[in-house]
């Protein structure tokens, strides 16, 4: 059994894992303390085991091209940061890789200095979040906004007002998964107790602006897999198969409520916005909806 050390940053156990029918490994149990490396020795792509050193547990630094190059699971888990072209009548500040200790070391060095004079109270930092973000977003930032804090109140607003404008667009129906979408765009289109699946299929790939019409290999298989982590499948009447509208319900009152959701955190939301809450589309509905959820 793991340590029961408090001082630990990492503690796990009976940790299992499987590819298929193989069980890579089983019955895992540690603990990793602040300052210690920790591994699983393994092949290294040949038939030595060799130790190497991997700094893992921190912040990384993800690059791709469109925003849709990072997978959802981790981008629900980032801060994204769209870069754009460069306009000619626009300048930026050039280094060379060469010039990094000389450009970066001197501020190394202050932020080393302010670790050791703020460390002692920053774990007890209680930061304040904008009502915008979700549970996970505000999980993302917490360490960012608990830095701030601890700086002054100019720093604590920037970052407060960065989080609100870098993780608080929840209108955009593209950011939504597409289980999801797929989940709301099934309540548009079944409107009786029965539908064949070959029908759901037709009036999904029929939406305007939806991802199913051109979408290669969309299909009865790919609908069912999407389902199933909603506890959704298809049922087979005397002739053909589909799916009945009860099956959906729970699903649909869970993460996509018509009524809104009185979430844990209070929002606050403007005039404005309720005024504009009848133009919304239903994909929209289903962003905004969700965003009181997560809440």
């Amino acid at each position: 059994m793991p340590s029961q050390d408090s001082n630990y940053v990492i503690r796990a156990s009976n940790l299992k894992k499987t590819f298929g029918d193989f069980t890579a490994v089983a019955g895992i149990d540690f603990t990793v303390t602040k300052g210690e490396s920790f591994g699983l020795l393994g092949p290294n792509g040949g038939n030595n085991f060799e130790p190497k050193e991997f700094r893992v547990f921190c912040p990384v630094v993800l690059a791709g091209i469109g925003t849709s190059a990072i997978p959802e699971t981790i981008a629900d888990r980032s801060i994204m940061i769209e870069m754009r072209r460069k306009m000619p009548h626009e300048s930026i500040s050039e280094y060379e890789s060469d010039e990094i200790d000389t450009v970066f070391g001197p501020i190394r060095l202050r932020l080393e200095k302010w670790i050791a004079e703020n460390r002692h109270h920053f774990r007890d930092t209680q930061p304040e979040f904008p009502s915008e973000l979700n549970a996970r977003a505000r999980d993302v930032w917490k360490p960012l906004l608990k830095i701030a804090e601890n700086i002054d109140e100019e720093w604590r607003l920037r970052i407060f007002n960065a989080s609100k404008a870098l993780s608080a667009k929840l209108d955009n129906p593209d950011d939504i998964s597409l289980q999801l979408r797929l989940l709301g765009d099934c309540r548009e289109v079944i409107t009786g107790d029965f539908i064949p699946t070959k029908d759901l299929i037709f009036k999904l790939s029929s939406l305007e602006e939806s991802p199913w019409g051109s979408m290669q290999g969309f299909n009865g298989s790919l609908i069912a897999k999407l389902l199933r982590n909603y506890g959704i499948a298809s049922n087979r009447t005397s002739s053909v198969r589909g799916y009945k509208r009860s099956d959906f319900n729970d699903a649909w009152s869970r993460y996509i409520p018509l009524e809104p959701v009185t979430p844990v955190t209070p929002v606050t939301r403007s005039d404005a916005s309720d005024a504009s809450d009848a133009n919304l589309t239903p994909a929209q509905q289903i962003v905004q909806n969700l965003a009181q959820v997560n809440q």
